[in-house]
């Protein structure tokens, strides 16, 4: 999956949510939020793969247009999944959940700052 769409991102972290059926735990307004808020602290890590964006504002994605193309570097799609995976994982209850969701947000980090040599 190439993780274009918006869809598809929510597609993607319902899996990892283990919140692939109907009626789902997760609204698709709450993992697009988190899908925005993700956006949003990955351009703090890291500015240079906004450079594009420095004099126009990046979208901001919305329930009601679930088929938007989310513009972003091929290699850190996934990290976007992880944030909102964490970013939901931390409204669960169970005590367990923190611990999860906490990996995937350290994931979502380590993936963007981690440089190949």
């Amino acid at each position: 999956m190439t993780l274009a769409t918006v869809q598809e991102y929510l597609n993607e972290a319902r899996v990892l949510l283990q919140d692939t059926r109907v009626p789902y735990r997760y609204s698709d307004a709450s993992l697009v939020s988190e899908l925005n808020l993700g956006i949003l602290e990955t351009r703090k890590m890291r500015p240079d793969l906004f450079v594009k964006y420095y004099r126009t504002e990046y979208p901001t994605f919305s329930a009601s247009a679930l088929g938007d193309a989310v513009p972003f570097e091929l290699i850190y799609r996934s990290a976007l999944v992880y944030y909102i995976v964490g970013k939901a994982g931390l409204r669960d209850e169970e005590e367990n959940e923190d611990t999860r969701a906490g990996k995937f947000l350290a994931k979502h980090a380590r993936q963007l700052l981690t440089v190949e040599g």
